[in-house]
């Protein structure tokens, strides 16, 4: 009986610290900035009102397939303070929109879908595309990433990175901070 009732116990404080583990976490979206390539954008704006992201882009050309998004996030222990680099990594857009593999990055897209119009196959015919309030949602934050300030970074480029065929498409920065 005795054994049981520590079971209980234990079965209890573990659903609690997991529920805690598991808490909603809140961002704040503090500040941001972006610049773009005049020659395959004649239009890009970015704003960020309480939260929620909104992004217009306007392509002058064909934008050709081989786009590769730099994702890159970085935490801070204060606003002003130190940056540190604990996650960067390169995705291959065109092969990320068709696959039907589940991950972290293919439900980053699915959301943003959900709200705008975005390139959906490559190359990216010429046109409007946008994102109106999107919000990042909790279940499209991984649970390694803990409350503190991030310097988030999205660089969208062509060819190949530090080489000649180097083109830039738009760099973004956001600073945050999650609670």
């Amino acid at each position: 009986m005795g054994s049981q009732k520590e079971f209980q116990s234990l079965t209890l404080l573990w659903l609690l610290s997991l529920q805690e583990m598991m808490a909603f976490k809140s961002l704040e979206v503090l500040s941001h900035r972006c610049n773009h390539n005049t020659v395959y954008f004649d239009v890009f704006n970015m704003s960020i009102i309480e939260n929620r992201i909104s992004c217009e882009m306007k392509t002058k050309i064909k934008i050709p397939a081989g786009i590769t998004f730099h994702i890159s996030l970085e935490r801070g222990l204060s606003l002003n303070g130190t940056y540190n680099t604990f996650f960067k990594y390169d995705i291959d857009f065109c092969r990320l929109i068709s696959t039907s593999r589940n991950n972290l990055f293919r439900r980053w897209i699915l959301s943003l879908a959900k709200h705008g119009q975005i390139p959906n196959r490559c190359p990216w015919p010429v046109g409007q595309y946008y994102v109106r309030d999107w919000l990042l949602s909790n279940d499209l934050i991984p649970q390694f990433v803990v409350s503190g300030h991030y310097k988030s970074k999205v660089m969208s480029y062509l060819g190949s990175f530090g080489s000649e065929s180097f083109e830039l498409l738009y760099n973004c920065e956001v600073i945050s901070k999650l609670i």
